[in-house]
């Protein structure tokens, strides 16, 4: 409350004059002797007008009063580091990797707000200003040292240079250090099919990796064909993930990527491996026997060779006359050519007639092909002895004038 003497309102007063107050007016009143203020009154000039009378005379007189503000702000809101400046997997943990991060709060409107770090001069020293507009304001900083713990805290100051104590601090952390690199990615033996389980060919398309990381870590899986395959936060030092997603056949660079609390970034060596889901039927080279034929001489060594296998996979042949069934497991070459030579089939226990051979091949994925299939007759047994129809020449006899065109002739014989 601002109180004035009633003696200064004597001081050149006139007898039938006037004054005028300006809107402020209102704002005073008189207590006895003295002037005050009804209400806190903003800052500036009031020009007041008092009128007094006696009855006989009326004595008027203005004068301005100034009103000075000397009452600091209240202090700004604890300082809050924008989601958009906390880097990492959290944007409210306020670690990141930011050094100009910027801090946003709320303080007396139009008030000029600074921040500090205790970590910048002693927290005496400005890393940034701004002004509170409608009671908000937004502060990007000057560089601010990596590796250690800033205590932020903000200061707000009037029109009248009146300054608020300190906010409360914002404990902040800036971290721009790489986390250590994560391992290789492993491809785990279950998930490695075929006939090697260390040989990163495999036809599953959800396929598990491992690997070790820093505790805390988020590791991102990466694949140069599907981009980014799963994640996972490593425990313990170690993380598995396996993609949510069928992955895409073919050969694929997988890299894991760490990403520690501050959002700094790793990448581990990569790790080739393939998807294969498809393999082809290979082919049978007919006729088998070179006549398509087994007779009794052939029928304990049925040679069956082929191509068209994938180089060094597992061939399965087999034949059969749909009782008795003999089969064989060969390895193609690098060509993918293939044979049973050396292990050719005994088919002589077999039943005469049309015989069936079928030859699949498994990849190194473990996918197991379509059978090719082709026949083969087996005949392995000797025709019953023909009948020769007598007499000879009508007569049994073959004179001189037959003799040189001998007739035999006979029925019995196997047709064909």
């Amino acid at each position: 409350m601002t109180v004035i003497p009633i003696a200064w309102l004597r001081l050149g007063s006139s007898d039938g004059g006037t004054c005028s107050a300006n809107t402020g007016n209102g704002s005073f009143q008189f207590s006895g002797a003295t002037l005050q203020t009804q209400a806190s009154t903003s800052p500036g000039d009031y020009v007041i007008c008092i009128q007094t009378s006696d009855g006989t005379a009326s004595y008027q007189e203005s004068f301005t009063i100034t009103v000075n503000d000397d009452v600091a702000p209240n202090a700004p809101s604890t300082p809050d580091l924008d989601a958009a400046s906390d880097s990492g997997a959290s944007s409210s943990d306020n670690i990141t990797n930011d050094t100009t991060p910027t801090f946003s709060g709320t303080a007396e409107s139009g008030a000029t707000v600074k921040l500090y770090s205790d970590q910048v001069g002693g927290g005496t020293t400005v890393i940034g200003t701004g002004t509170a507009t409608g009671g908000n304001w937004q502060i990007t900083t000057d560089p601010l040292t990596a590796g250690l713990s800033h205590a932020i805290f903000a200061t707000a100051t009037d029109a009248s240079s009146n300054v608020s104590s300190s906010s409360s601090s914002l404990s902040v952390t800036i971290d721009n250090t790489a986390p250590t690199a994560p391992s290789t990615p492993d491809l785990t033996a279950g998930s490695d099919t075929g006939s090697s389980n260390a040989d990163n060919i495999t036809n599953d398309t959800t396929p598990t990796f491992t690997g070790s990381a820093s505790t805390g870590d988020t590791v991102t899986l990466i694949s140069d064909l599907d981009g980014v395959v799963g994640s996972a936060t490593a425990a313990g030092g170690a993380w598995t993930i396996t993609p949510s997603s069928v992955m895409t056949s073919g050969t694929h660079a997988i890299t894991a990527r760490s990403t520690d609390t501050a959002g700094n970034i790793t990448n581990s060596n990569s790790l080739s491996m393939v998807i294969d889901t498809s393999v082809s039927a290979p082919s049978i080279t007919t006729p088998i026997e070179g006549d398509g034929q087994i007779n009794a001489a052939e029928d304990n060594d049925v040679l069956i060779a082929g191509s068209g296998a994938d180089a060094n996979v597992t061939v399965s042949v087999s034949i059969t006359d749909g009782s008795a069934t003999l089969s064989q497991n060969v390895t193609s070459d690098g060509s993918g050519n293939w044979t049973i030579s050396g292990s050719e089939f005994n088919v002589s226990g077999f039943s005469n007639g049309e015989l069936t051979v079928s030859a699949t091949q498994t990849d190194s994925a473990g996918n197991i092909s379509g059978a090719a299939s082709t026949t083969v007759t087996l005949d392995n047994t000797a025709p019953s002895a023909p009948t020769i129809t007598t007499p000879i020449e009508g007569d049994g006899r073959v004179n001189a004038a037959e003799d040189n065109d001998v007739l035999i002739v006979g029925t019995g014989a196997e047709a064909g």
